[in-house]
């Protein structure tokens, strides 16, 4: 009995602990330091405390980077549904942001982080559906170069192909047809990579 006691109190004392500085933050509506604890809790697997601190971030952006966070945790520990959940929750969030003076190009930004976000633990489809829906083209733009990059890290050279079609300059997508062609060239894909070359020649 006593030794149950003994690895149980730890876990209890961690919970007080946490609960104490949740009444504390959001007395003083610390966005920042409420996320921090969010990540703290999700790490020691207190799902559903992590989620609860990380909706009440005042601050959409950082309510949204709270939960993707969250969702990314989720992810490592194989728990799919709840992650998948928790991104679509901060993708909504995202979504609602002002886009317009004086915030012009806020919502791009923080979308543009999420989607790299998202491809980083390979969620690509969501990754390029959100880089496409970007407003603001020099934001796309560098967005979609950054994703174009982490594709071919991973050999996905035809997602990264046909998001270097839909850069908006021919110049830049000049520079990324040339960099997925070296990348299949490496990778022993010689007749790919002369397809590539001749589209890039030809814009």
């Amino acid at each position: 009995m006593k030794k149950h006691q003994s690895a149980a109190g730890p876990v209890q004392q961690f919970i007080r602990a946490s609960e104490r500085a949740f009444a504390t933050l959001h007395k003083d509506r610390d966005s920042r330091q409420l996320g921090t604890l969010a990540w703290i809790l999700g790490q020691a697997h207190q799902w559903d405390r992590a989620t609860r601190v990380a909706r009440s971030i005042e601050k959409g952006e950082l309510r949204a980077k709270a939960l993707g966070d969250l969702a990314q945790l989720q992810f490592q520990a194989q728990r799919f549904a709840q992650a998948d959940a928790l991104w679509a929750e901060a993708e909504q969030i995202l979504r609602l942001l002002p886009n317009h003076w004086p915030n012009t190009g806020w919502q791009d930004q923080c979308l543009s982080h999420f989607a790299l976000a998202l491809a980083q633990v390979e969620h690509w489809e969501q990754a390029e559906r959100i880089v496409l829906s970007l407003e603001e083209s020099e934001r796309k733009a560098v967005a979609l170069r950054k994703l174009i990059q982490i594709l071919v890290q991973v050999q996905r050279f035809a997602q990264a192909e046909r998001m270097a079609g839909a850069l908006p300059r021919a110049f830049q997508r000049v520079e990324a047809l040339g960099e997925i062609a070296r990348a299949l060239e490496q990778a022993r894909q010689g007749q790919a990579a002369e397809t590539l070359w001749a589209q890039a020649e030809q814009l």
